[in-house]
């Protein structure tokens, strides 16, 4: 008897995205499926494909404080994200890109 195959997908699909299995089409109203194919191997057995999708708002991300900017001059950042739980952040200061990782909703930029 052969191995039972599978294909994976290691990322969640966004809101909008769909997924076509044969003349289906799966998305976030219907992300879960058992097809059965009847007879589809050379021996006569049946074949069943199972269909599970995970979805995800899509990430977003913005930067909110201070507008008013000065050399120098001390000022007040924080990230509004949406779409996961932690972050990875990078930025530029200008002169080298910088990193943040673990970055979640609400904590104040460097």
């Amino acid at each position: 008897m052969p191995a039972p195959r599978a294909s994976t997908r290691s990322s969640p699909y966004f809101a909008r995205e769909t997924y076509q299995v044969r003349e289906k089409t799966y998305d976030a109203s219907n992300p879960r499926d058992t097809i059965r194919l009847l007879n589809a191997t050379q021996s006569g057995c049946d074949s069943l494909i199972i269909v599970s999708l995970t979805y995800s708002e899509p990430v977003s991300a913005e930067l909110t404080g201070d507008t008013l900017i000065c050399p120098g001059e001390p000022l007040s950042l924080t990230w509004n994200l949406s779409g996961g739980d932690r972050f990875r952040i990078v930025y530029t200061d200008g002169a080298a890109n910088k990193e943040l990782t673990g970055v979640r909703n609400g904590d104040p930029s460097i």
